[in-house]
């Protein structure tokens, strides 16, 4: 069973990889999703690893269809109210009517992403500002503790 701390230490070996739409591969380039999936891989959390195999996920735009996206979370992950370490946040982004981002809950009040604007996956505070923009929150399936 994989342990929040050890989805937080998996996650902050993805920083510095660069930003790169539609990748899920550490120190060469991952997307939002690609973090949240390439996380799972690592530790062996089959069901969110499935994400992306998942044929319906495959190919999608730089602003992903919202329908498909909360399939996908409903199928490979689970509903949460905590912001646990490990968790997953689904955010609102400027200027987009819907939800299109994902970022990873590390300890400490920070979180974890990989973000088009900074050009790679970054660790910072989890500040008031991204609060307001959670749409939503999960875990991964088989999260201990």
């Amino acid at each position: 069973m994989t342990t929040r701390a050890a989805i937080v230490a998996e996650a902050r070996t993805w920083c510095g990889t660069r930003w790169h739409h539609g990748q899920s591969v550490k120190g060469a380039g991952a997307d939002c999703i690609g973090l949240i999936v390439g996380v799972a891989r690592e530790l062996g959390i089959q069901e969110a690893a499935k994400f992306d195999a998942s044929a319906e996920i495959r190919g999608y735009g730089r602003e992903p269809d919202p329908a498909m996206i909360q399939r996908a979370c409903s199928a490979f992950l689970t509903p949460s109210r905590e912001l646990l370490p490990g968790n997953i946040l689904y955010l609102r982004v400027p200027k987009v009517a819907h939800p299109i981002h994902f970022a990873l809950v590390a300890d400490g009040g920070r979180m974890i992403h990989s973000i088009v604007t900074v050009g790679k996956v970054v660790e910072h505070r989890l500040d008031d500002v991204w609060r307001q923009r959670i749409a939503q929150v999960f875990s991964y399936r088989g999260v201990d503790g």
